[in-house]
């Protein structure tokens, strides 16, 4: 090891960021780039080595006026794990504006463990879809490798809020429904569940009896699922709230 450079055995950047997702459903302002304190740390954390040229790089990135001048700053830092980490920051400052070529970042991302975080940042930094369509979203969740069921699990509750701002309650719940039914069995009750977990401020109360109409059998495991992943997602809102009890709708079919 020629420089102070972080571990081989990287920490997971899944536990050292906030989620910006959290940060935009609880309305905080996530606009500050992580880049500078990564790189205070970089400068500071061994002195007595050899200086090396990274930092400098690392700065020059967080810097930098456009994606393609970032992006050349990030490459020809030599350390894998901390090129990985300023590519994935780039990304996530340019991600919202700059869809197509911050995907190409993340494809050149050469540490896997970044380059899972990259989608990772690609998918929340991504615009909402002007339509109904998520399948920039679920691409971009699907290469996030490690992170994807966590990728998946911050993206429905904006998804879902989207559309209930944009249509009637019922509408709504078709579309989400549409996206439910592209997901494993074994996700679709938290997809249900995150689906309602923000209020919408005059929002008509979603109807347990619409996810009868999802299969012919009413007591069909897709059914059961969409009942109780809704009753999870209203439960956390009541808790939200500080009150107590269950959501006041039919009861679960079994």
């Amino acid at each position: 090891m020629d420089w102070c450079r972080v571990p081989k055995q990287a920490p997971n950047p899944r536990v050292q960021r906030a989620s910006a997702a959290d940060a935009e459903l609880n309305g905080l302002n996530n606009d500050e780039s992580e880049m500078t304190i990564s790189l205070v740390i970089l400068l500071t954390a061994c002195p007595s080595q050899p200086p090396s040229n990274d930092p400098h790089h690392y700065l020059t990135a967080s810097t930098a006026q456009t994606i393609a001048d970032a992006r050349s700053a990030c490459l020809k830092i030599n350390d894998a794990s901390l090129q990985g980490n300023c590519l994935s920051d780039v990304v996530e400052i340019y991600g919202r504006t700059n869809t197509t070529d911050s995907l190409i970042l993340c494809e050149e991302v050469i540490d896997p463990v970044w380059q899972d975080e990259c989608y990772f940042r690609l998918s929340e930094t991504q615009p909402m879809p002007t339509g109904t369509d998520p399948s920039a979203h679920l691409t971009s969740c699907a290469a996030a490798g490690r992170y994807e069921f966590n990728c998946r699990y911050h993206y429905f509750p904006r998804y879902g809020l989207m559309l209930r701002q944009q249509h009637d309650s019922e509408t709504a719940f078709q579309h989400f429904a549409a996206l439910v039914s592209m997901l494993e069995m074994d996700q679709q009750r938290m997809a249900w569940s995150q689906y309602i977990k923000v209020e919408v401020e005059g929002e008509e109360q979603t109807d347990l009896r619409w996810c009868s109409q999802l299969a012919e059998s009413s007591k069909s495991s897709i059914v059961i699922l969409c009942q109780k992943g809704l009753t999870d997602g209203l439960s956390n809102r009541l808790q939200t709230r500080g009150t107590r009890g269950q959501p006041n709708e039919v009861p679960l079919e079994e």
